[in-house]
């Protein structure tokens, strides 16, 4: 007690009162530095130019749909596949987890959209997406899409914190996070535009999941 009300102890205890929160800040200040070391191994530039029947070519998108926004990788291409049809890609890659770029939603909108359906689809394989049609000046534009870490896939800033925390629980590999968008034009019909995207969004699932690694959560 008569350490406490010393001037030597008071000050002892204020500093450490000032310690923790700095200590704290130093192992976010880390974590974020290792979240950034970790994406920058997945180079989504490296993402391969064939995809079974599906072949690239580089591509300048829309601006203010597929912004730049802080990504570690990004790359943005056309996929045109053996019949005719070309669907535009944006693929990111994030070293920190609280920093991904808009939700596709918001990207949209910015861009003269007006959103009409937003849902989960799966593949039937365990493969699951986000599949949105959009529509501006009367032309509708299916888009398919989701956050994906690992083989983990989600779809909102909410979704991925609740995962982050998971995985951070159960000290789990805390892969980066990789945005896909696929941006489908409706040929024929809102399902016929749907199970194009679903094609190719199922290979470049693959892709991440297989070359994504992760470090300790």
């Amino acid at each position: 007690m008569r350490f406490i009300k010393s001037a030597s102890g008071r000050l002892l205890i204020a500093a450490a009162f000032v310690a923790l929160p700095q200590a704290a800040i130093w192992r976010l200040e880390e974590r974020a530095r290792l979240d950034a070391a970790e994406a920058a191994k997945l180079d989504v530039r490296d993402l391969p130019m064939s995809l079974g029947r599906w072949t690239g070519t580089p591509a300048k998108l829309d601006p203010h749909i597929f912004a730049k926004i802080g990504a570690a990788s990004e790359v943005d291409r056309f996929y045109k596949n053996g019949v005719g049809t070309e669907v535009a890609v944006h693929v990111a890659s994030y070293g920190d987890a609280n920093g991904e770029p808009h939700h596709p939603q918001e990207c949209y909108s910015g861009g003269g959209f007006t959103i009409l359906e937003d849902k989960w689809h799966d593949d039937g394989q365990g493969r699951r997406y986000r599949w949105m049609i959009a529509e501006r000046s009367r032309s509708l534009q299916g888009v398919c899409y989701w956050y994906q870490l690992g083989p983990e896939v989600v779809s909102t800033r909410d979704e991925l914190r609740q995962l982050l925390q998971r995985l951070r629980r159960e000290g789990r590999p805390w892969p980066c996070v990789v945005k896909v968008m696929i941006q489908v034009p409706f040929a024929f019909s809102a399902e016929d535009a749907r199970q194009t995207a679903e094609e190719l969004a199922t290979r470049i699932y693959d892709w991440i999941r297989d070359h994504a690694s992760g470090r300790s959560a």
